[in-house]
């Protein structure tokens, strides 16, 4: 069975799905007045077959809105933790339960109103008894208090149904509900959460296994150690981005939150955002062997709907939503599956996909209808500012560029996955559908005239936006070799792309630009600069990116040398990090040591584009372009069970031959690329010397 506590503060944490207790376990009363719980073990009774019980309390059963079953017109205003909106007196909200030991039961729901709903009746009925409950004036619908009803006195055991039924209200709403809570000397109970509000259902993970958070002191040893002569400030972000990282790397608390394992927080708020997680595993990926960031997933997978839905954004608090399922903001890119993909890329270890495809075939099962707009002529994919992670941006459309490249990606990424555990067949239907979603992206979003996809609206005309969401196509791998050409020469335009800070979310040439940031009216942000970057890569401009990638990292280097740290944004036009919403006018600016998804930069930008290496953990292999003069290279780098070491001598030109010195662990192939002359190279354990 499932055991549970209560949030931090006043507030209760009725709910928490995810955290599965070894052995019998329930929670008693340890203070009253702030249901603070205290753990204690001992023998229950036996579950009934087919109920799912979400809590079994020894003298008292705390229900939560976020359980309850609506009847009628009401809100679960998540962001409240609250059912809010109940304005209509026809509603009502109940749970089920299970009395095991039945008793006398007072009644208290947590409440809040404020002066002109006070007074408004309700019945809570409990089987066929029931109480008269009378809405209090808390002095804010935000402020709730818990109000006694009555007390109930029940004979029998068995399923009972409770339910909160208002009475012809005086104004305005009924109340704002957070929950009830029951109890008695004797008193125990089960809840039964309705099939359609369970959660974790798809993923195997079900419990934490405490460990101890790694320490970036000890752990700095375990991480790839790069080599650049030519760059020691890249060097010092470098491992600035590692200290930050470490910093910020949470443990799971499964008693208050219901997460399974320990993440990476993104030292932005109380939450966790699937966006953010998502980049930072990016980076985190080469410091697998110090912690395993790609676990960082596990606690957005463990608070899956049963429908498939996962929330873009969950309090670490509680373990709750932030947004309704319902809200058109409530998810982000779906990008899980690239990031399981490029984190087996560096560790070689499939054994994650058999835990992982079950959840993201239910979560692409859900986004194929909960974001594809009914009546559309293109039958593309929607998203919003918020939705696709660009917050601010101006752009408009029932189709959008990013989420549907971001949705072909995410289907060969199943598919790859599923290759990977001999299952052809369903590999071949992702595929398929990939491939369908890419010619319809083609059809309808390639703008001939401008060289760029454009957002579209029901009909399929282009809402004509320039932003870094138009090159998603290419990581997406859908553009042809005349389509790059056109996007490039958009990305080194100086008036739109190619600004001292490369590339702003919004090109400036566009109305609203803000050359201090603007958020994302301007900002350069890590994940789209990052995924622009890694499609030219994959489609074969590795040149390019990595000209545009030395760009963006030395103005990174320009700030840090000011600030000493890292940021969440950046300006295109200025030496400075990035600016909130309302430009430099506004008290909102970018947010320090934000790493945050900004390590992409110092850590993956630097060993991907400027040192050049390319990992495959799965085939022991290594692919190295050398373009650099002086010493360079990586040591202790790991993919899969090799640990390598691989430094270049300095040369005069880089038409010189290139002499590379390497130790490793185990052998390994080395693909090497020097101005096109390309050899491969079977690497033997111990210490060798190539020259190319």
């Amino acid at each position: 069975m499932q055991a549970f506590s209560n949030g931090s503060g006043d507030t209760p944490d009725f709910q928490n799905p995810a955290a599965q207790t070894p052995g019998p376990m329930a929670f008693l009363p340890f203070s009253h007045s702030s249901f603070t719980m205290k753990r204690f073990v001992f023998p229950l009774l036996p579950i009934v077959a087919g109920l799912f019980p979400i809590a079994l309390h020894a003298g008292e059963l705390v229900l939560d809105h976020a359980t309850a079953e609506i009847h009628g017109k009401a809100d679960r205003e998540l962001e409240k933790d609250c059912i809010g909106g109940w304005e209509d007196e026809r509603t009502t909200v109940s749970w089920s339960i299970r009395v095991d030991k039945p008793g006398k039961v007072t009644v208290e729901c947590l409440q809040a109103a404020e002066v002109r709903s006070a007074g408004n009746r309700y019945d809570i009925l409990l089987g066929d008894r029931k109480v008269e409950g009378t809405v209090k004036d808390t002095g804010s619908w935000e402020r709730f208090e818990n109000v006694e009803a009555g007390t109930i006195e029940l004979s029998k055991p068995g399923d009972y149904e409770i339910k909160i039924m208002p009475r012809p209200k005086k104004t305005l709403a009924v109340m704002n509900l957070r929950g009830l809570r029951l109890k008695g000397d004797a008193f125990t109970a089960v809840e039964n959460v309705p099939v359609s509000l369970r959660k974790g259902a798809y993923f195997a993970k079900k419990t934490c296994t405490p460990e101890p958070l790694p320490e970036y002191a000890s752990s700095k040893r375990l991480l790839p150690e790069p080599v650049i002569d030519g760059e020691p400030g890249y060097v010092e972000m470098y491992w600035k981005s590692w200290e930050l990282a470490f910093k910020h790397i949470r443990k799971a608390e499964p008693e208050k939150n219901g997460f399974v394992s320990n993440y990476l927080d993104e030292a932005f708020n109380p939450n966790i955002f699937q966006w953010d997680t998502i980049f930072m595993v990016m980076f985190a990926r080469y410091g697998h062997q110090a912690f395993p960031a790609v676990q960082s997933f596990d606690n957005f997978y463990c608070k899956q709907h049963t429908d498939g839905f996962i929330c873009r954004e969950i309090w670490e608090t509680t373990g709750k939503d932030h947004h309704a399922t319902t809200s058109p903001q409530a998810i982000n890119p779906p990008l899980f599956s690239w990031g399981e993909m490029e984190s087996f890329r560096v560790t070689g270890d499939k054994s994650r996909f058999a835990l992982v495809l079950p959840v993201l075939e239910k979560y692409v099962e859900w986004l194929e209808t909960g974001r594809r707009k009914t009546g559309t002529v293109h039958g593309l994919y929607w998203s919003n500012g918020l939705g696709s992670g660009m917050d601010n941006t101006p752009r408009q459309g029932s189709g959008w560029v990013d989420m549907s490249s971001q949705m072909v990606l995410q289907y060969h990424d199943l598919a790859a996955m599923c290759r990977e555990l001999g299952q052809g067949a369903k590999a071949g239907k992702f595929d398929k559908r990939a491939a369908e979603i890419a010619a319809l992206i083609n059809r309808w979003m390639w703008d001939e005239k401008d060289g760029l996809y454009y957002d579209i609206d029901d009909q399929g005309k282009p809402v004509k936006w320039k932003t870094s969401g138009c090159f998603w196509p290419m990581l997406a791998g859908i553009t042809s070799p005349a389509q790059e050409a056109r996007l490039i020469a958009n990305l080194k335009d100086p008036q739109t792309f190619w600004r001292k800070n490369v590339f702003p979310t919004l090109a400036a040439d566009q109305p609203g630009y803000d050359g201090s940031g603007g958020y994302w009216r301007g900002g350069v942000w890590a994940p789209t600069n990052y995924a622009i970057l890694r499609g030219l890569a994959r489609q074969g401009h590795g040149d390019f990116a990595r000209e545009a990638a030395k760009r963006h990292l030395d103005e990174l280097q320009a700030v840090f040398r000011d600030t000493g740290t890292l940021w969440e944004l950046y300006a295109p036009d200025m030496p400075r990090p990035g600016t909130g919403p309302g430009g430099l006018k506004e008290n909102h600016q970018a947010q320090p040591d934000f790493v945050g998804w900004t390590g992409c930069g110092p850590i993956s930008m630097l060993i991907e584009n400027i040192l050049g290496f390319e990992v495959n953990g799965a085939r022991q292999s290594l692919a190295w372009k050398l373009t650099r003069t002086d010493r360079h290279g990586i040591r202790n780098l790991r993919f899969g069970p090799v640990e390598a070491s691989l430094v270049c001598e300095p040369r005069k030109s880089a038409e010189e031959p290139a002499r590379i010195q390497i130790v490793t662990n185990r052998p390994f192939a080395l693909q090497l690329d020097r101005n096109g002359q390309k050899k491969e190279v079977k690497v033997e354990s111990g210490t060798s010397v190539i020259e190319l």
